[in-house]
């Protein structure tokens, strides 16, 4: 950037890192303002600016900037991982089916694009689809985070642990948001608060998404639920 001030490749670099790694969510609007005004075309960018979206919590702004992403480049699985991802979160389940199976076939490796699927029916109540869907990923971190919920949904309490006891001894260095989601989802507020902690010092990437996530809306009531929103600038007032 000290050679060319408004590469837009750089900027979306710089976004990246005010977003999820800084915490600087007016700093990485500012960043990406600059970086379309420059771009406009450019997919990336838009798929940055929906997670922006995200942030604040506006998930149909969101998406239509996903959809943009799409139209502007329909091979991009990134765009399109997005896309469907969120289209899941927004209970838009239908399309979102539709959309999974085009996530596959451009990038069957990608993290999400078996247990994104998974997150389809297990928000639609599918709780055994799920679990199954989810096992042909090639993440771990989020096929054990579909495992673990869809069974406790089902009551298969052992199969659930076992899932959560994986994930955190695996991997409590580069996903403790999904274990604190687990926890959320399963009712265990407290751990789920210590994890989300965790997952704050570490800087994890997924806590951009937090207002919206569908796995922690039991911590919604709980007054720590605003007080952690404060510690990463993602309360309402800091938003405004």
């Amino acid at each position: 950037m000290s050679l060319e001030p408004n590469l837009p490749e750089a900027l979306l670099a710089r976004s990246e890192i005010e977003l999820k790694f800084d915490f600087d969510w007016k700093g990485a609007a500012k960043t990406l303002g600059t970086a379309l005004a420059m771009a406009p075309a450019d997919p990336a960018l838009r798929i940055a600016a929906g997670n922006l979206e995200l942030v604040r919590g506006d998930t149909t702004r969101a998406i239509d900037l996903y959809r943009q992403a799409v139209v502007l480049d329909p091979l991009n699985p990134r765009a399109r991982a997005y896309l469907a991802f969120n289209l899941a979160v927004a209970g838009q389940l239908a399309e979102a089916r539709a959309e999974f199976p085009r996530v596959v076939e451009l990038n069957p490796s990608a993290p999400w694009a078996h247990a994104g699927l998974g997150l389809a029916f297990l928000i639609e109540g599918k709780f055994e689809e799920a679990a199954v869907t989810a096992q042909d990923d090639a993440a771990e971190w989020a096929r054990l985070l579909i495992v673990a919920t869809a069974r406790w949904s089902q009551k298969r309490i052992p199969e659930s642990d076992a899932a959560l006891a994986q994930l955190t001894e695996t991997f409590a260095d580069t996903a403790a948001f999904q274990i604190a989601q687990v926890h959320a989802y399963r009712g265990d507020k407290d751990r789920a608060f210590e994890w989300l902690e965790r997952a704050r010092r570490q800087r994890d990437g997924g806590l951009s998404g937090i207002r919206r996530d569908p796995f922690l809306a039991n911590l919604h009531s709980d007054p720590r639920w605003n007080a952690f929103l404060h510690t990463i600038g993602l309360a309402d007032d800091q938003l405004k």
